[in-house]
C-alpha cells in the first residue's frame, strides 16, 4: 500500500489512532484482528477508483468520502444484519423504472453500468435467501411507484445458484402489470469458463442484458 494514500485518508476521514483505540477499547473481541481489519480497511478505499478520486478531488467529493467511510464504521462497529439492502443512492424512487436484485459482488457491477449510463434503476441487494425475506421485499416493492420490471440478476450460470429458489418466491410478490425476468450466465456443466477474457465478456453480457430496454 501506498503509505501517503494512507496517510491522505487518515488526515480527510479523521480515522486516526485516537478512533482506532476507541473502536478496539468497545470492541475487546475483535481486538486480536484489529491491525488486520484496519489494513484490510485502507486496502479496499486505496482500490476503490472512487476513493481515489475523492482524495485528489475537491472538498466535496471529499466530504461525500468522509461521510460514507462514517456510515461503514457505524455500520460495522454498532449495526445489525439486514436481510435486504436497499439502493440508498437512489434520491427519489418515483423516477426509478426498473428494480435489480441479485446477491453478492455482481451488485458492484450493476451498480458501476448504472452510474455509468444513468439507467432509472435501482440495485437492491438480497442479503438472506433463507429463510426468504417475503415481507421485506413486499414493503420494498410497494416503495417504488413507478418500476414496470424487476430483474433477478446473478453471476452463475442459471442451471447453477439460487436463480430458480428466488424466482419461486420472488415472482408470486411482483405485483399486477409489472414485468419480471431473470438475467444469468447460460446453463453450463462448470461454474466457471477457466479463461478470463471469457469470463469479462460474459460478465458484460449479464450487465447488458439486466438494463435491456432503458
Amino acid at each position: 500500500m501506498d503509505p501517503s494514500f494512507r496517510e491522505n485518508v487518515t488526515a480527510y476521514v479523521g480515522f486516526d489512532d485516537d478512533a482506532s483505540a476507541a473502536l478496539r477499547e468497545a470492541h475487546p473481541l475483535v481486538a486480536p484482528h484489529f491491525a488486520a481489519i484496519i489494513d484490510d480497511f485502507y486496502a479496499t478505499i486505496e482500490a476503490h477508483p472512487d476513493a481515489r478520486a475523492a482524495i485528489a478531488g475537491g472538498a466535496a467529493q471529499i466530504a461525500r468520502l468522509k461521510q460514507s467511510l462514517l456510515r461503514w464504521i457505524d455500520e460495522l462497529t454498532q449495526g445489525s444484519f439486514r436481510e435486504l439492502l436497499d439502493d440508498e443512492s437512489v434520491a427519489d424512487k418515483g423516477s426509478v423504472q426498473r428494480l435489480v436484485l441479485c446477491s453478492g459482488k455482481v451488485a458492484y457491477d450493476a451498480i458501476a453500468r448504472r452510474n455509468e449510463k444513468s439507467y432509472p434503476a435501482a440495485i437492491v441487494r438480497v442479503e438472506q435467501l433463507y429463510p426468504f425475506p417475503y415481507d421485506q421485499i413486499r414493503d420494498l416493492l410497494a416503495s417504488y411507484p413507478n418500476v414496470t420490471e424487476v430483474v433477478w440478476l446473478q453471476e452463475e450460470p442459471d442451471n447453477m445458484g439460487p436463480r430458480a429458489f428466488v424466482a419461486e418466491r420472488l415472482w408470486p410478490l411482483v405485483p399486477e402489470g409489472i414485468g419480471f425476468r431473470q438475467v444469468s450466465r447460460s446453463g453450463s456443466g462448470s461454474p466457471a469458463t477457466g479463461s478470463h477474457a471469457i469470463h469479462v465478456q460474459e460478465q458484460a453480457d449479464i450487465v447488458d442484458r439486466t438494463f435491456e430496454g432503458l
